[in-house]
């Protein structure tokens, strides 16, 4: 589908803003890319679990089950895990080791996201210590990783795409936040 597209975000026969679900992006099985988890309506069924605990995640945790591995990277790792008391998937980001200038880092990060009110940034719902390991609850964001779909993209999806990540950024950079990544 090809729609041009003016300035302010329309299309020029004014049938509305271009959209995920107007362009499409979405993978095979309908799941819009980059579409938050959680959805209107009665609470979800809680998810079957993994057989065993990946490795990483706090063995003796009773506050979230984890789901599985989600990545890991220079910081930590990052797990789905189910909230039994909100009844909503959610990702955990846990810290890696326990140097207190990381673990200080770690949190100013949790306390910066939360701050930005956006659509296209992840909400932190929590941060604290299990244990003595550091960790964000966040809310999960379901899609596809960016690199698996790129070359399947249309210039439109691409474009509609580098447009949610600049508005998103440009929210945190009103509050005087700059994202490294």
């Amino acid at each position: 589908q090809s729609r041009a597209m003016d300035g302010d975000g329309t299309t020029p026969h004014g049938d509305g803003p271009l959209s995920d679900e107007t362009l499409g992006l979405a993978t095979p099985d309908g799941t819009l890319l980059g579409a938050a988890t959680g959805r209107f309506g009665s609470s979800p069924a809680e998810p079957e679990g993994p057989d065993s605990t990946p490795p990483g995640w706090p063995t003796t945790w009773e506050r979230y089950r984890c789901l599985g591995l989600l990545g890991s990277g220079g910081m930590g790792q990052v797990f789905e895990a189910w909230d039994p008391a909100l009844r909503r998937r959610v990702a955990i980001k846990l810290l890696r080791g326990d140097d207190p200038e990381l673990v200080r880092r770690f949190l100013r990060e949790a306390q910066a996201q939360a701050r930005v009110d956006h659509p296209n940034v992840c909400k932190v719902f929590e941060a604290g210590e299990t244990g003595s390991r550091p960790f964000i609850a966040m809310q999960l964001v379901a899609g596809e990783p960016l690199s698996r779909v790129w070359a399947d993209l249309s210039v439109e999806q691409k474009a509609l795409l580098l447009k949610h990540v600049a508005e998103a950024l440009h929210a945190a950079h009103k509050l005087g936040l700059v994202h490294r990544d």
